[in-house]
């Protein structure tokens, strides 16, 4: 289009000269509108900062470490159309209550240290305390109350198993004994003839006392068996078997007083 202009002004310089002018006048001006625009459209859209942004994270640091008494901080800078110095938006009067690195950090690491109660003093001063029981008077007191008791106690059960022991071994020696005198008596034993002869039977029960060495001193009926034959051969036959047979060791005594049973049945 330029180039037109120029060629029709070279054919006619005199008449459109003027005219020329001013549409390059205008071209420069859109140009420039156009420029301008360019360089003013970021600067509309970028956003103001703050000239020390380390301190809103300091801050934003120390209002996190006291948890009792959260600090209220001021909005932001809001973003503005028209392209301002950014004096306005920094606030000299609230620098004071910003703290430095080093005092954030030693607020950060005062925090952590919590006194101790008072009670774990306490809990530690009676644990301490406890030991103090004297362990040798209670092993000392000890024997002076139990002790005699357990030895006490120990010669009456002896002396109970002895006892029990004593006596069983007694009971048993004279239970054999007895049979010894049953079996040498019924060895030695005669069955009356007329007795037999009329089938007479019973059992007659002799008492009798006898010294250690076997010999009979006395013999007696203390129980009939209904037939006289029967009876005195009960008696006779004490008499006749001695000497009878000793009493052991165990069974005491210089006389002995026995009552035993005389059997008279016939066999078939």
């Amino acid at each position: 289009m330029t180039t037109a202009l120029y060629y029709q002004g070279c054919e006619h310089p005199d008449r459109e000269k003027l005219p020329n002018t001013l549409s390059l006048i205008s071209v420069v001006l859109i140009h420039a509108l156009l420029i301008g625009m360019a360089f003013w459209h970021p600067a509309y859209l970028q956003p103001v900062l703050p000239d020390s942004p380390p301190r809103i994270m300091e801050a934003a640091l120390i209002t996190a470490a006291p948890p009792h008494q959260p600090t209220e901080l001021p909005p932001g800078p809001q973003q503005v159309e028209a392209v301002a110095t950014p004096e306005p938006m920094v606030k000299p009067e609230q620098a004071p209550e910003l703290l430095t690195h080093k005092e954030a950090e030693t607020v950060i690491r005062s925090a952590p240290e919590v006194p101790k109660p008072p009670r774990e003093k306490k809990v530690e001063e009676i644990v301490k305390e406890a030991p103090v029981v004297n362990p040798v008077d209670a092993t000392q007191s000890a024997p002076e109350t139990t002790a005699p008791a357990a030895v006490e106690a120990q010669p009456a059960e002896t002396a109970t198993a002895i006892a029990t022991g004593i006596q069983q071994q007694i009971r048993a020696a004279t239970l054999n004994w007895q049979s010894l005198l049953q079996m040498h008596l019924e060895q030695r034993k005669r069955y009356p003839r007329r007795a037999q002869m009329r089938h007479q039977e019973g059992v007659p029960l002799v008492r009798f006392t006898m010294d250690r060495s076997g010999q009979v001193l006395s013999a007696e009926l203390i129980k009939t068996s209904g037939h006289g034959e029967l009876d005195k051969e009960a008696i006779a036959l004490v008499k006749r078997a001695a000497p009878l047979p000793p009493p052991p060791a165990d069974i005491q005594g210089e006389t002995l007083t026995l009552t035993l049973p005389i059997e008279f049945f016939i066999h078939h």
